[in-house]
């Protein structure tokens, strides 16, 4: 059983988070987006707290030293009903498509059980909840060879799941200071993304279901956040455009 503390508005957009407590004590937050007219988009956790040190991180920067544990599926369940639905059990809205955004507290790769589980489940959440569409999306800054069992776990399920990759620098060495718990280089970041991508664009199931819950065919995506006088020079830019013009 979970505890729901509190469900808190976002007045700037519309966006509602709503905190949980466990049993035992931790901290499991999801928040429902309001940015799709016709799609609910849920971002959640994959583990309680966060301890892989990204320098770009509010969890870093606050130099809290919690222990990182798996969320289970069972909780996981429990915490995105609640999140989707009023204190009275009603749905939050009357969208027809979800999708479950693997982006909150956590790294998905370490996590892949989860991801897995809920899927499996998601006939309850069409059911209870009358959505018709269920996509997935994971954003991971690759901390292991993980993109690897990911890609075999979509493909044999069927999963319509898109892939962020948290690159933020493509110069090595920078980004293994930036994100220091990461194990992959760039360029090996880069070419399980087009294994991965090819896998997914190749299985007929998956990409009936992913486009309907998005604009293109294309599972991958790259995030790229800007800091001054750290990745944001001319190196990088160049950088940048030959990885891409390399692996499309």
């Amino acid at each position: 059983m979970v505890k729901n503390i509190g469900v808190f508005k976002d007045f700037s957009d519309n966006s509602l988070k709503t905190v949980f407590e466990t049993e035992d004590n931790k901290i499991i937050e999801m928040s429902l987006l309001a940015n799709k007219e016709q799609m609910d988009v849920v971002c959640v956790p994959v583990h309680h707290f966060c301890n892989l040190g990204c320098k770009i991180c509010h969890l870093t920067k606050a130099g809290l030293n919690k222990k990182m544990t798996p969320i289970s599926s069972e909780e996981f369940m429990e915490c995105i009903l609640q999140t989707l639905t009023d204190g009275k059990g009603n749905k939050r809205t009357a969208k027809k498509k979800l999708l479950i955004s693997f982006m909150g507290v956590g790294e998905p790769l370490l996590n892949l059980q989860l991801i897995e589980k809920v899927y499996k489940n998601e006939e309850k959440l069409k059911q209870k909840l009358n959505y018709e569409t269920i996509g997935y999306a994971i954003a991971t800054m690759m901390p292991n060879e993980n993109m690897i069992k990911l890609t075999e776990m979509v493909n044999q399920l069927n999963i319509p799941l898109k892939v962020h990759f948290s690159m933020h620098t493509p110069i090595d060495q920078a980004r293994f200071e930036l994100i220091p718990s990461t194990k992959v280089a760039v360029e090996q970041a880069l070419e399980y993304l087009v294994e991965y991508r090819k896998c997914v664009q190749a299985n007929k199931k998956i990409m009936q279901e992913y486009l309907k819950l998005h604009r293109t065919n294309d599972p991958v995506e790259i995030h790229y956040t800007l800091i001054k006088d750290k990745n944001d020079g001319k190196e990088e830019l160049k950088k940048v455009c030959d990885l891409l013009n390399k692996y499309q």
